[in-house]
Order: C-alpha cells, then structure tokens, then sequence
C-alpha cells in the first residue's frame, strides 16, 4: 500500500470512530429540602427550606398570600427536618392555624412543632414548649405527630434511665399518648 493510501484510510478510520457524547450530569435531589404549598380558600400558603441547608438545623420560610390583603413571609429557625405541614384550626376560629413538624436526625429522632397563628391579620410564630413535668418522664424521642380533627397528638414510647454512668436508657415496652392544649400552651395527656 501506498502511503497516500494508508493515510486516507487512517483519516476514515478516525472519522468512523464516534465522538464521545456529552453527558450532562444531574446533581442528586437535596435530602434536606422540604416545599410544600397549601391551598385554602382563595388563599396560598407555601412552606420552603431552601436548598443547601443542613438538615438538622436551619430555616424554614413561610409565605402568606392572602385573597385579600398583603403578602407577609416569615422566616423561623428549625430544629430538625421538616416532615410535613398542615392548617389547623387550634383555636376553633378562622383563618386556621399553620402547623409545621419537624424530627431530628439522629437515632433519637426528636420532634418539634412550630406554630404560626394569625393575630391582628398577621401570622406570628409560636414555638410548642418542650415536654414538661410528667408528660416528660421518660422521654427520649421517637416521637410520632398526628394531626386530625383541629388536634395535634404526639406518640412517643417510654424509657427507663440507662442502668449505668454512660449507658443507654432501656424502653419500657409503654407509650405516652399526648395532645397539645393551644389554650394552655402545653402538652396533656389524652
């Protein structure tokens, strides 16, 4: 062969070679992020942790847009992950309560609750106090949040004190039942 020869099918054999594709890579969804928007009425209410944020502590912004009236946005820290939202009547008027819940991330999983309520035609926010007294007797997170019929129910089973310095608290095979009480500001056995 001649070399003119080689060479062109050298070029033909480097033209049938297909280029490599361009791949655009996707990043992963964000674990932590957490967006929901609820309809009521002719009103909007949208619950946002922004993107990036660690999942157990942070943000979360509420945005109001109200039939009628202005729009209001309300920035609260979070405690834990964010694991839904709702509206609730609480205190049996309208507009309804937002109710917002969150676990924390490790095993304990602890739960909070914020609260946002509509006083003067604004919301404002109000943080549930932490288990008190005897509904906090044995606590040690693992709590579950059910919110039905203008109520929010808290089930968390029960632990003993760990049997030594440093040791791990045992369960007791009990679970506490509790409801919060909006007017009291606290939680009650159910």
């Amino acid at each position: 062969m001649t070399r003119t020869i080689r060479t062109t099918l050298l070029i033909l054999a480097v033209l049938a070679i297909p280029a490599p594709s361009r791949v655009e890579a996707k990043s992963a969804p964000d674990p932590c992020k957490f967006q929901k928007t609820i309809k009521d009425g002719g009103s909007s209410i949208s619950i946002d942790v922004p993107a990036g944020e660690p999942c157990g502590l942070g943000t979360v912004f509420v945005t109001i847009i109200p039939k009628k009236g202005d729009p209001q946005t309300l920035r609260a820290d979070r405690d834990g992950m964010i694991t839904d939202a709702s509206l609730v009547e609480l205190n049996g008027a309208l507009p309804p309560e937002i109710v917002i819940v969150a676990k924390g991330i490790d095993a304990a999983a602890y739960g909070s609750i914020t609260i946002f309520e509509a006083v003067d035609g604004h919301y404002v926010e109000r943080r549930v106090p932490r288990l008190t007294g005897d509904a906090a007797a044995g606590y040690a997170g693992r709590d579950t949040f059910v919110i039905k019929d203008g109520l929010i129910e808290r089930d968390f089973p029960v632990y003993a004190p760990a049997s030594e310095a440093g040791g791990e608290p045992q369960a007791t095979g009990e679970t506490r039942a509790l409801r919060y009480d909006f007017g009291s500001d606290s939680w009650v056995a159910r």
